[in-house]
């Protein structure tokens, strides 16, 4: 496959992990928005319920077309559900409620470093040295947004429970990320995404329900059940298709790069929704995420 092969068949897969971490972008924005009484990991349950129940009438007939392929796979499906989608939100969703969202941002940053640490523990997959430069652009460039350009905020950072709680969190994304490679070729995307659903409900509402994080309560007034729309569509059924999607085509490491630019979304939405001001360091962010990004997953 020649160069210009090669980067055309990069495109897509970059536009659907771009358009992955714009939901998860605006998310927090919508959520920062909006007046929405679930606790946090009432959300991280209820938003993926009804993801299932709007996403089951659009794949279904996939699901029954190819049952034979998900019942000879369900371990590795359910394994990739618990871990995704059952586990990860808790820990993010329960960190924030814990700790400060600066914290989180920055120990999320640590996530594509654990893919690569990961990817060459388990597999043995080569880094190149433009891939760790990558990384350390997208790093300062989150690193610049999330302390406004005021280094001298990470000095005032406490780190407490919560940070601890991230830390498993991204580190069972990674563990998701790296195992993506043994999901079933035969599977689309949407089915397998539907498939992997019903197993990390499991997971997820018995962490709701026990309060390990917060005690559980859900008000099932009109503003919530819009907003439960909401996130049962955007940041849950097309972001983790997108995500999968993109996964499969540029492996974890190139698919984690990417997970530098929710930051970043954030900050330019919450500019042109929110009313707050475009500074100088977010163009230096931007300039900083979107050059690591290049440098990852450009030709070598």
């Amino acid at each position: 496959m020649n160069a210009d092969a090669i980067r055309s068949s990069r495109l897509l897969p970059s536009f659907l992990l771009t358009s992955c971490m714009l939901f998860w972008g605006a998310n927090a924005v919508v959520s920062r928005a909006g007046s929405f009484h679930v606790p946090t990991t009432g959300l991280a349950f209820w938003a993926w319920v009804t993801a299932f129940a709007l996403l089951t009438p659009w794949a279904i007939r996939r699901v029954v077309r190819q049952r034979r392929v998900i019942l000879r796979c369900w371990k590795i499906i359910a394994v990739l559900g618990v871990l995704g989608i059952g586990l990860f939100p808790q820990f993010l969703y329960g960190a924030l409620g814990l700790t400060g969202s600066i914290n989180v941002s920055l120990i999320n940053t640590a996530t594509p470093a654990w893919i690569v640490v990961l990817s060459w523990l388990c597999f043995r997959d080569p880094v190149s040295w433009r891939t760790l430069l990558g990384m350390a652009s997208g790093f300062l460039g989150v690193l610049v947004v999330v302390t406004q350009g005021r280094l001298s905020t990470l000095l005032r950072i406490e780190f407490v429970l919560g940070d601890v709680v991230m830390l498993i969190g991204i580190v069972v994304w990674a563990v998701y990320s790296i195992l993506l490679r043994y999901r079933p070729p035969e599977i689309d995307a949407l089915a397998l995404l539907w498939a992997m659903i019903p197993p990390a409900l499991l997971v997820s509402g018995a962490i709701y329900f026990s309060g390990v994080f917060h005690p559980w309560r859900f008000d099932p007034v009109p503003g919530n059940l819009v907003f439960l729309a909401y996130c049962g569509v955007f940041p849950t059924v097309l972001a983790y298709a997108c995500f999968n999607a993109g996964a499969k085509a540029l492996g974890a490491r190139g698919a984690g790069q990417f997970l530098f630019l929710p930051p970043l979304f954030t900050a330019i939405l919450a500019v042109i929704f929110l009313d707050e001001t475009f500074e100088p360091f977010h163009l230096a962010s931007l300039l900083l995420i979107f050059a690591g990004l290049y440098l990852a997953n450009a030709d070598p």
